[in-house]
């Protein structure tokens, strides 16, 4: 699902202050167990664990292990979220850049083309004064 709304700056905090939160990463999900965990100094964190069956469709190994996309997501976002929001962070600024350059520019082209007009219709009135002959006609 694709969202064309631009995230807030009060969501994003919200999202920076979950990330902070969490065990660190980064996650693993070794695509067997229904299992996410960190590696620790003495082994590893179990992050999220379940025993249940995957979806029909989702894809089994030679020993039954059922591969979930879902999992791999998570353990994934660990790591990605907290990258993506500081490149959001880091561009917001010059996308606002980018919006104001390009209204200004857009208030130029207008006020070019109003003046274009202007001297349009200027052209056409000197020229309707020089008469077919080149003479200039009185007013």
């Amino acid at each position: 699902m694709c969202h064309s709304e631009r995230m807030t700056d009060a969501e994003l905090s919200r999202l920076s202050e979950i990330c902070e939160a969490a065990t660190p990463g980064p996650w693993e999900y070794d695509g067997q167990h229904f299992e996410i965990h960190a590696p620790h100094s003495e082994g590893y964190w179990v992050i999220v664990s379940e025993e249940c069956d995957a979806p029909n469709d989702a894809p089994v190994d030679e020993f039954g292990h059922q591969y979930s996309p879902d999992y791999a997501f998570i353990a994934a976002a660990r790591t990605a979220m907290p990258r993506l929001l500081a490149e959001m962070a880091r561009l917001r600024p010059e996308v606002q850049l980018q919006q104001r350059l390009a209204e200004e520019r857009a208030q130029q082209v207008e006020d070019l083309a109003a003046t274009e007009v202007a001297l349009r219709r200027r052209i056409a009135q000197l020229e309707e004064r020089i008469s077919p002959k080149g003479r200039r006609t009185t007013d």
